[in-house]
């Protein structure tokens, strides 16, 4: 048999750690003296084997161990076996563990005479560490500091990924690891709950999360991370939460994200009694302790927190995304090809819709909200902004890109209180919003009068306003209108929409995601699902023109009376007028 990639690796270990291959294993001994769970957490000597603190499992892979021990002279070293439930028998309940999760029942132990004999809780002595001198095991507590031994496997081995990589290169005062395919990053500073949701941006490249655990080896991973902190935190934030502040204590707990919030958790391993915060604990938190269970908090609440990286959220590295995170403003985030930004200071919309400062090459612009995952992430970046000021996030309000353009006065059309509303830039450019999805708050909008054709982003959706109303901005930068795209005076995007000629075979409809129909059945295939037929009379069809209100624009107005016959109306975007 050749000489495999693990052993060739074990071999050009350097940084003058003792390291041997031997029986499809490679074992490195770190002297630098760690306690134990920072320990469990530092097996990363070699990527794409899940190494681990070791697992002997016969006398000889003992002796193998002590042998390294002896060559530079240390008394005691950890190795993998542990007793995770600190409330057993001396002698019983001893597993191989690693820093993954991974727990299976210790099938050769070689205790010193007396040993284990460490009692039971916290302070005991729950953990296995090679004595040289007694060719055995010793129980220890977890607090010792001692040298330890690594352990990879070829059986073990898998992909080295570009998130195995980066994990791996993570700030080295964070206990991390990878598992499952999965990176996690355990973050000491305390923070409120919507602080951490947005800050799990350790690298670029990959959207982040509080962690999802779905498993008790998922809980296991959890609590070896904050064990291996220094920071001696016992409650740490999950991305566990309760969207509906109003649901029963035990309804609606749901696994989230800066962007996502509807899919429901399926792993809950509550403490006795809990969740009981009835409207005002809607956030789960995962406490330290024997066992390790969740708690539900208020978002006021400061704690540690837990990230999650995964490979479905690779992307790639825009320049769009360096110059959004050197924005001096804490409240951004990059998403979806476009940075989102809080415009401090209150003032009206019509002085808002024009303050979003410049940033060469890109398109500055109130945020065009134009999916329930952006509404998502908008509420969560002026929750964070609240949040981090010791503010209720019950005080947020946004100005979007939103109003109303009603094409009758007097609401003649029936237009109020929720048609004709539009995403408009600062160019003045409108897009149909269709707000279906993660729209309007509860009871909005209320409009009857053609008053409040405004409307701001709050806590929990959108309400419609009067134009005297103040509220901050939220901006973007888009690279859809940067320099060397459109230009924006070249009728909405399409410099000749009757030839479908849309400037240079380069698709704007990505980012608002419209369907047209031509003559020639182009298929632009965006999503709001609003199928324009751009006859060149430009009249409309109607076939296949139908909108997400499941109708056409007759069914609440004459089309001639709205204007969508004007020949000056582009097909694609309308122009404010």
């Amino acid at each position: 048999m050749g000489i495999t990639d693990l052993e060739t690796q074990c071999s050009s270990i350097g940084g003058g750690l003792t390291h041997t291959y031997a029986n499809g294993s490679c074992y490195v001994l770190h002297l630098q003296a760690t306690k134990y769970f920072v320990a469990k957490a530092s097996c990363n000597d070699i990527l794409g084997y899940g190494g681990h603190l070791v697992h002997p499992k016969s006398s000889a892979e003992v002796n193998l161990s002590l042998s390294l021990m002896q060559t530079v002279s240390i008394e005691n070293a950890w190795l993998g076996v542990e007793q995770p439930d600190w409330n057993s028998p001396d002698n019983a309940g001893w597993y191989y563990t690693t820093a993954m999760g991974d727990y299976s029942p210790a099938t050769y132990v070689q205790w010193s005479g007396g040993e284990p004999n460490g009692g039971i809780g916290l302070n005991a002595e729950n953990i296995a560490a090679f004595a040289l001198s007694r060719l055995s095991y010793i129980d220890y507590p977890h607090s010792q500091t001692i040298p330890y031994l690594c352990q990879y496997e070829e059986s073990r081995k898998q992909l080295v990924t570009d998130l195995e990589e980066k994990c791996a290169s993570v700030n080295s005062s964070l206990t991390h690891v990878y598992a499952n395919g999965n990176c996690y990053v355990f973050h000491p500073q305390t923070t409120p709950y919507f602080v951490a949701k947005l800050s799990c941006n350790d690298f670029a490249g990959y959207d982040g999360h509080l962690a999802h655990l779905k498993s008790a080896n998922d809980k296991n991973m959890a609590e070896s991370l904050m064990r291996a902190s220094t920071a001696g935190n016992n409650y740490t934030w999950i991305g566990v939460e309760q969207p509906d502040w109003n649901a029963a204590n035990t309804v609606g707990w749901s696994y989230t994200t800066p962007t996502t919030e509807s899919s429901l958790a399926t792993y809950l391993p509550w403490l006795s009694g809990e969740p009981s915060g009835g409207t005002t604990e809607n956030n789960a938190a995962f406490s330290v302790g024997n066992p390790t269970n969740y708690q539900d908090f208020p978002y006021s609440t400061s704690f540690s927190y837990l990230c999650q990286y995964e490979p479905s959220s690779q992307r790639n590295v825009t320049a769009l995304e360096t110059s959004c995170n050197q924005l001096a403003t804490p409240n951004k985030y990059y998403y979806a090809g476009t940075c989102f930004f809080e415009s401090a200071s209150a003032a009206t919309y019509s002085a808002k819709k024009t303050a979003c400062p410049a940033m060469a090459p890109y398109y500055a612009s109130l945020a065009i909200l134009d999916t329930a995952e952006k509404r998502i992430l908008a509420r969560n970046i002026g929750k964070k902004s609240l949040n981090a000021a010791s503010s209720p996030v019950t005080n947020l309000a946004y100005w979007t890109g939103l109003e109303q353009q009603p094409a009758c006065p007097n609401n003649a059309c029936n237009e109020e209180p929720d048609k004709s509303w539009y995403w408009v830039d600062s160019a003045g450019y409108a897009h149909f919003a269709d707000l279906s999805s993660q729209g309007w708050a509860s009871t909005y909008p209320s409009d009857t009068t053609n008053s409040k054709q405004l409307a701001t982003l709050n806590y929990n959706g959108y309400t419609d306003v009067i134009s005297t109303t103040t509220a901050l901005g939220l901006c973007q930068y888009s690279k859809y209108f940067g320099t060397g795209t459109t230009t924006i005076n070249n009728n909405i995007y399409n410099n000749d929409i009757n030839n479908n000629n849309v400037n240079n075979n380069s698709n704007y409809n990505d980012d608002y995601n419209i369907n047209y129909c031509t003559d020639d059945n182009t298929d632009y295939n965006i999503y709001y699902n609003i199928h324009y037929n751009t006859n060149y009379d430009n009249n409309y069809d109607n076939t296949d023109c139908n909108t997400d209100y499941i109708s056409d624009y007759n069914t609440y107005s004459n089309r001639d009376s709205l204007q969508y016959n004007n020949t000056n109306d582009s097909r694609r975007d309308r122009k404010q007028r």
